[in-house]
């Protein structure tokens, strides 16, 4: 029986090639730096491009994150934003149930994603009253849910 784990190598060619574009000496010249910030921005948007497209893999990474330091917030909410893009909407009321249960945040983000998540669930009194909340906490976008979804 064949245990060995294969590491994905699309992170570990990105995290190379971050770290190489790195040591690239800084003469404090700017046909230096140039080339230099811009490979390590292309990098940076390739990071963020494979990231998106393979999310289903952040959510149990951050959940452990949570499991460490219960008591931040947006650990529960990042763990939530995984589980709603990948339309988990029921996983996801649960992780914004446990941000909002911390009790320090003042966005309002979490109450707004946790009402869109009850809405994408046909909970539509339960996503109005979570919008509200966040209408109470002025976040963007809330007030013009609460008026398209909940009048």
């Amino acid at each position: 029986m064949n245990t060995k784990v294969q590491t994905p190598i699309m992170p570990t060619l990105f995290a190379g090639l971050y770290l190489l574009v790195h040591f690239i000496p800084d003469l404090d010249a700017s046909d230096v730096m140039g080339p230099q910030w811009l490979y390590t921005g292309i990098i940076d948007a390739l990071g963020i491009l494979f990231i998106f497209m393979h999310r289903q893999h952040f959510a149990p990474a951050i959940q452990g994150i949570f499991k460490l330091d219960p008591t931040n917030y947006t650990h529960a909410e990042n763990v939530g934003i995984c589980l709603y893009t990948a339309q988990k909407y029921q996983d996801a009321i649960i992780y914004f149930n446990k941000s909002i249960a911390v009790g320090t945040s003042t966005t309002g983000k979490s109450e707004y994603y946790l009402g869109l998540s009850y809405l994408s669930t046909g909970k539509k009194i339960e996503a109005c009253n979570a919008l509200q909340l966040a209408n109470n906490k002025k976040y963007p976008d809330a007030a013009a849910a609460i008026k398209y979804n909940c009048q």
